[in-house]
């Protein structure tokens, strides 16, 4: 009976170790996702003031460009978040999946243009940004390392004009 008694002690002890860091892992994750999000809103504020409206619920991220901004005030705003998301995160990518599924290297050269040509498909940004003009949504995920932690963006993204 004695060796049954230490048998089930030790795996009480186990399991709340396993238990403990499995709940220590969660709450890492969760603290590293929350603080993302306060860091990354605080670039996304700074980089499209004056550009665009951008709203979060959860992880949906909305886009509103004020009515008649330039297409270079946009393209300006978005390689400014580019680089401020490239200096907070560790690594990424994402994976838009409209108009049909694609991933993109944060860090690869010239991203701000393959994702904006990638959302914007038959558009042209001028286009977009025009009366004639189609809001674009998209399903994405993102795959972030930040402080040595990975996690996952899931949502969608949707680009407007205000006004429209």
């Amino acid at each position: 009976m004695k060796k049954f008694s230490k048998y089930l002690m030790l795996f009480a002890l186990l399991s709340i170790v396993a238990l403990v860091t499995f709940v220590s892992c969660d709450d890492a994750t969760e603290t590293a996702k929350a603080d993302f999000w306060v860091k990354f809103k605080a670039a996304v504020d700074t980089k499209v003031e004056g550009v665009a409206e951008v709203t979060y619920t959860g992880d949906d991220i909305t886009v509103v460009f004020v009515d008649e901004v330039e297409v270079q005030n946009v393209k300006e705003a978005a390689e400014g978040l580019f680089e401020a998301l490239g200096y907070m995160v560790d690594s990424g990518e994402l994976t838009l999946d409209y108009p049909e599924k694609e991933t993109f290297d944060l860090d690869e050269d010239g991203v701000v243009e393959k994702v904006a040509r990638h959302l914007l498909g038959d558009q042209t940004a001028s286009g977009f940004l025009g009366e004639e003009g189609v809001k674009v949504t998209s399903p994405y995920s993102a795959k972030v390392k930040y402080k040595d932690v990975d996690f996952t963006l899931k949502g969608t993204l949707i680009f407007d004009i205000e006004g429209r």
